[in-house]
């Protein structure tokens, strides 16, 4: 997050700080846990087009 890496990390830690520079809306917080919903229904469905890639071990 550039905020955090500006201000030397000390907005990850601050209540204070985070409400000042980075405060709540609540409309993208909806729409956040809307999409989240929404991916965890096709994940739980089966009907996502992406699929696991299997990595098998390399021989060297």
């Amino acid at each position: 997050m550039a905020i955090a890496a500006k201000m030397g990390n000390g907005i990850d830690t601050s209540d204070r700080l985070q409400k000042s520079y980075m405060p709540v809306n609540i409309a993208t917080v909806r729409e956040a846990d809307e999409a989240r919903r929404l991916g965890r229904n096709k994940l739980a469905s089966g009907h996502n087009e992406f699929k696991k890639l299997k990595l098998s071990a390399g021989k060297s």
